[in-house]
């Protein structure tokens, strides 16, 4: 009966070894996260700085390529499932009924709630911003270069396309 739970044992070693050479053999290294949450999306704005987000509001910094991650406050336990940045700076994360935005590289983010499940999020500049998800578009832009107010438009898929062609 031994014999059965070394021979376990043995398979697992085995796939595991098989793995890691699977990721060495692909270019990918596998890089300590320090999250045991899903991690969902990363944006980088440059060949150093990224930031990561996934479950119950986790955001992650690096400055040093992704070889260290810091764990950033989100101000949200909401699954966060789409980030992007405009430059260092200046970057929102959005999840279910949820964004989050900084202006300061993420030391500090400001939580918004929106009717919306949001998987996805594209910064056009530092002042436009579009996320989809759950059959919406939000699109965010400031105008004249004021902090306020931001407009947010909300375009309901299914309604744009059934006034289309057809």
């Amino acid at each position: 009966m031994k014999v059965f739970p070394k021979r376990w044992s043995l398979l697992f070693g085995i796939i595991a070894l098989q793995t890691t050479a699977s990721f060495a053999q692909s270019g990918w290294t596998r890089q300590e996260s320090g999250t045991t949450y899903t991690l969902n999306s990363v944006s980088f704005v440059d060949a150093n700085t990224g930031t990561a987000v996934g479950g119950h509001g986790t955001i992650l910094r690096t400055t040093d390529g992704g070889d260290t991650w810091t764990q950033q406050e989100s101000g949200t336990t909401a699954i966060l499932y789409g980030v992007s940045f405009a430059d260092a700076d200046r970057g929102i994360a959005v999840g279910y009924r949820t964004t989050v935005r900084t202006d300061d590289g993420g030391a500090t983010w400001i939580p918004q709630t929106v009717d919306a499940w949001l998987a996805a999020v594209a910064m056009a500049d530092r002042d436009r911003a579009i996320a989809v998800g759950n059959g919406v578009i939000l699109r965010k832009a400031r105008h004249h270069g004021l902090s306020a107010p931001i407009s947010e438009v909300v375009v309901p898929l299914l309604a744009a396309a059934s006034d289309g062609p057809g």
